[in-house]
């Protein structure tokens, strides 16, 4: 089983202060799908991420990352358009606070660079991909859509996370519409609460998800450090979230998908796939280091019990 991962890979720039005073900075890989396609791999998975990275300095140290973990880089296009990076401080360990670096003469330019009629996902893969890497307007998302669906036919397992970004990339109507075309296909469908509220246009998060059960889908609505809602063609409820101390967010909802999917692709039933998937994500986020997951047998051992 390969898992295509589809959209935006970013540099994520941290600041580290000691006593509010600037000690040392650092700059990592970062972007939804390449956290993503990061913890996979290291859960073990075969990935083959679908993607642009800037044509310079900064592509080069991103693609080069992600293949020294052993992720397939050969369908991410280079171009002449940058990213936007996430900027985060931590002081004394605890995190103050982060926001998106929108860097002077780079944006991100969405996938109309992708070729899209050279990938050919089988019966088995697993496709991801996530709002994020839908802007407000992009040729390239239409071509994204009839790929999601040609996969869908091919037998592929589509998995969609919602990422909205709605402070970044806006809610018009036109990139609402493609948001709903790829959740209307997925087989996997993952998002926070406002997300699905803001998408079905309701006020109840619980109410909201439910609008998008149907006989093959699996719904699952985060709520931050509250309970998980999920609800599938054979079961649904809640599971309970551990709480954590939060070192580092960045990346929660990704390591969460990946996590769920990791346990689905096992054999393991949709409320374990929660739990485990929620477990993976705190201990990722109560880590000092980047997407930092347990080691396999650590996972095994909890999904087996």
């Amino acid at each position: 089983m390969a898992i295509y991962c589809i959209g935006d890979i970013r540099a994520d720039v941290f600041i580290n202060l000691k006593d509010y005073v600037v000690s040392t900075s650092d700059v990592s890989l970062g972007g939804t799908v390449a956290n993503f396609s990061v913890v996979s791999r290291k859960l073990g998975q075969d990935i083959k991420l679908v993607g642009t990275a800037a044509n310079d300095a900064v592509g080069d140290f991103l693609t080069e990352e992600l293949s020294a973990f052993g992720i397939d880089v050969s369908y991410v296009t280079r171009t002449r358009a940058g990213m936007n990076s996430i900027l985060m401080a931590i002081n004394n360990g605890d995190l103050l606070g982060y926001r998106m670096m929108e860097v002077p003469r780079v944006r991100y330019d969405g996938l109309g660079d992708i070729d899209f009629s050279v990938i050919n996902p089988v019966e088995g893969d697993v496709v991801h991909t996530s709002g994020g890497c839908i802007p407000e307007n992009d040729d390239g998302t239409a071509d994204l859509v009839a790929f999601v669906k040609r996969a869908k036919a091919c037998g592929a397992c589509i998995s969609f996370d919602l990422n909205m970004r709605m402070n970044d990339f806006g809610t018009s109507e036109k990139r609402m519409g493609f948001i709903r075309e790829i959740a209307d296909t997925a087989d996997f469908l993952f998002g926070a609460k406002d997300e699905f509220e803001a998408l079905a246009d309701e006020k109840n998060y619980e109410t909201a998800a439910r609008k998008f059960k149907n006989g093959f889908r699996t719904v699952v609505c985060r709520n931050e450090a509250d309970d998980v809602f999920y609800i599938s063609p054979d079961d649904e409820g809640f599971v309970k979230v551990n709480p954590v101390k939060v070192v580092n967010p960045n990346g929660a909802g990704d390591t969460f998908d990946a996590s769920f999917i990791f346990a689905k692709a096992k054999g393991y039933s949709v409320r374990k796939c929660v739990e485990f998937a929620s477990y993976v994500a705190g201990y990722m986020i109560s880590s000092t280091a980047s997407r930092d997951v347990p080691d396999i047998s650590a996972c095994m051992e909890y999904l087996d019990h």
